[in-house]
């Protein structure tokens, strides 16, 4: 890049990149408007590489990622202003990445402001430190400056991701007098502001979750009055006004932000008992309802039994709500000659491959990828980003037969145009549903809208085709549907009649519904309704990817602080996420069944010994260190005394969820095949930069 500027050129403040370096340059788009420069191979300046496998477009073999942040010009597509170092993003308790620099800068152009610096690691919400400039509004006191300036943290808010956004409560504001460490430039140095002005944090963090308070303090509210209060709250400080107390929080588009605030509001105003700092900052998403909600507040603070919400019944009801289904009625009587299928998912892991593999057939015309975004561009480029993160590459011919579509499944039409939607009705074959929220908190109620009745509306899209045959359905479903079930036990290949057998999640238990809905839709019309009941899937076979921030790559990672891993007496059973996208287009495509109760189980069929098998596998050859082989009990006291910051040791975030899970075996196969020293050799990459 270079600052030259022809005459008369006034924007000194951005950096030029032209040919040839221009060539061997990658900017890449990280977050919205915000690039990571990278020297790509080639280029005579580029040092050492730094690029770990898997490599994709986003990611080349041999590149050297600088982690210098730019933006671009709005008009100039060569023309970038420097903004920060990629190293100064801030990782949220949940492991979400919150990017300070775009909200800061917005927050600084108040001439008031001389300079903001946003806080949060390892808290549910970020928070701001702001200075105030010299001579600008002083007559203000903080509280009143705070007011002046809030219009500015809003507007930085609303470009911010849901996760990044920052509440009022947490606006830290320091007077003109206030020194803070900066360089010669007068840059702040982020690293020593947190240091300096630590307890300034804790403190806005302390009032801000209600610590402190009393017990036996606060507001006592009989359950009408508790509900009434809450649906206030979500309606005048929040701006959702809440049809009943029995509408669904999430449905109702309230976010994770959202929450936390309503959380606060709880434990600063209301009296909860004994118990009342015990009350999980997760509360509004386990009860779902205002109704559940101010149920569980009253029982805390009178001391009763808690009533669970009978999630069995909710269930019920929703099976009930959406196994009505209108009758097929053709109007074309010719069979098309090629399969027309629908993916839902493909920007997920799972979809990802499933379309890719349904674009080499030679069978398949088509796949539609529906994606959820707020247009068509966003949604290409997610599918775009999705696939490469994988590794995966088109041929011209298999990206000719790809149709992405912006869509909405929890709405009737989808989302989508009414030309898109003619044509799917007279040419769509086969529609598979992989599209999933992968989130333990919630309850099965907020699975509602996008989920169960996405799938619905998927259902009766298959039935309004005016092909002779309705378009066959395939649900992706999840061995979590039968987690639950008394053990030992033998899972069959049919849906599981007891509701209680699935996993005790929101997720697992909307799973369970979906399946009787997908099994009610074959009965009462004929149609091919298929379920797909998919066990624990690991990395692809190709670049072997394995997402290391599933619990599995979080125990093995564990060598590196614990140098042991634990003695499992367990069989898994591993199967690679391409492999199952193989076996789901096979069943979608060739294979067709008259048995309504019929469910497919994607599971590997070969297991093998944790203890006896991966473990001296493991010892006689792979890229991790020296390691010993210890007791469960063992390993996971070792894991709990180990470092405790999850940035330096991410398998630390394992402990609560292992104590929960004494069998700690959540793993799965080819040991034999040598796909595991594969994985290893991938992970050890990125976790030593080596």
């Amino acid at each position: 890049m270079t600052s030259f500027r022809e005459p008369g050129d006034t924007e000194w403040q951005y950096m030029r990149l032209h040919r040839p370096v221009a060539d061997h340059v990658l900017m890449d788009e990280i977050a919205p408007g915000v690039f990571e420069c990278v020297a790509l191979d080639g280029l005579p300046s580029k040092g050492p590489s730094n690029s770990k496998p898997p490599f994709s477009i986003t990611n080349p073999e041999n590149s050297f990622r600088t982690a210098d942040l730019f933006t671009r010009h709005p008009s100039k597509s060569n023309h970038y202003k420097y903004l920060s170092r990629l190293d100064d993003r801030i990782t949220l308790v949940n492991g979400e990445k919150v990017l300070p620099i775009p909200i800061e800068g917005r927050i600084r152009e108040e001439e008031t402001v001389k300079e903001c610096v946003v806080f949060g690691f390892q808290r549910n919400v970020p928070g701001a430190l702001i200075f105030r400039s010299a001579g600008k509004a002083s007559h203000l006191s903080d509280n009143e400056f705070l007011e002046a300036i809030w219009p500015a943290v809003e507007a930085a808010n609303a470009r911010a991701e849901t996760f990044s956004r920052i509440p009022k409560e947490l606006v830290v504001i320091k007077g003109v007098d206030v020194k803070y460490p900066a360089t010669d430039k007068g840059t702040c140095i982020r690293a020593q502001v947190y240091q300096q002005f630590d307890e300034d944090i804790k403190r806005a963090y302390a009032a801000f979750e209600g610590s402190g308070k009393k017990k036996g303090s606060g507001l006592q509210k009989s359950i009408p009055e508790l509900e009434e209060w809450l649906l206030s709250k979500f309606r005048d400080d929040l701006g959702v006004p809440l049809l009943s107390v029995e509408a669904d929080i999430f449905s109702a588009g309230v976010d994770s932000l959202q929450t936390t605030r309503i959380w606060r509001y709880i434990v600063s105003d209301l009296d909860l008992g004994e118990e009342g700092g015990e009350l999980s900052q997760n509360i509004v998403f386990e009860k779902g309802t205002v109704s559940a909600l101010a149920r569980h507040l009253y029982q805390m603070r009178t001391g009763q039994a808690a009533e669970e919400e009978d999630e069995l019944q909710v269930m019920r009801q929703l099976i009930e709500r959406y196994s009505s289904f209108p009758q097929h009625t053709p109007t074309i009587e010719q069979r098309p000659e090629t399969e027309v299928v629908m993916v839902t998912g493909a920007t997920g892991n799972l979809g990802a491959f499933i379309a890719a593999e349904l674009l080499k057939r030679p069978t398949v015309s088509e796949v539609w990828a529906i994606v959820r975004a707020s247009g068509q561009k966003e949604a290409e480029d997610r599918l775009k980003g999705a696939l490469a993160s994988r590794s995966i590459s088109l041929t011209d011919e298999e990206s000719a037969k790809l149709r992405v579509v912006a869509g909405d499944l929890s709405q009737e039409d989808l989302g989508l145009d009414e030309t898109s939607l003619q044509h799917l009705r007279s040419s769509l074959t086969c529609v598979i549903h992989s599209a999933w929220a992968v989130n333990f908190n919630l309850g099965v109620r907020s699975f509602e809208t996008h989920h169960i009745r996405g799938t619905y509306h998927l259902i009766n899209l298959c039935l309004r085709s005016n092909l002779p045959s309705p378009a066959r359905f395939f649900f992706c479903s999840s061995v979590s549907t039968a987690s639950n079930t008394p053990k030992p036990a033998s899972i069959l290949e049919t849906v599981i009649e007891n509701l209680s057998h699935a996993q005790g999640t929101g997720y697992g238990r909307s799973k369970l519904v979906t399946e009787h809905i997908t099994r009610a839709a074959m009965r009462a019309t004929g149609m091919q309704a298929r379920i797909l009941r998919i066990g624990q899937l690991s990395g692809d076979t190709v670049s072997a990817n394995w997402n290391d921030t599933e619990a599995i790559a979080l125990m093995f990672r564990s060598i590196l602080t614990t140098g042991a891993l634990p003695e499992l007496h367990e069989r898994p059973s591993w199967l690679p996420v391409d492999s199952c996208a193989r076996a789901i287009a096979d069943i979608a495509i060739d294979t067709v069944c008259p048995d309504v109760d019929l469910v497919y189980h994607l599971v590997n069929p070969h297991t093998f010994s944790f203890t006896n098998d991966l473990l001296p596998a493991l010892k006689k050859g792979s890229a991790f260190p020296d390691f010993e082989t210890v007791t469960p009990q063992e390993w996971l006291q070792r894991l709990a005394t180990s470092e405790q910051d999850p940035e330096k040791n991410p398998s630390i975030k394992l402990i609560d969820f292992l104590r929960d899970c004494p069998s700690l075996a959540v793993v799965k196969d080819p040991v034999s095949a040598g796909l595991m020293q594969r994985y290893i050799q991938t992970w050890m990459a990125r976790w030593t930069g080596q």
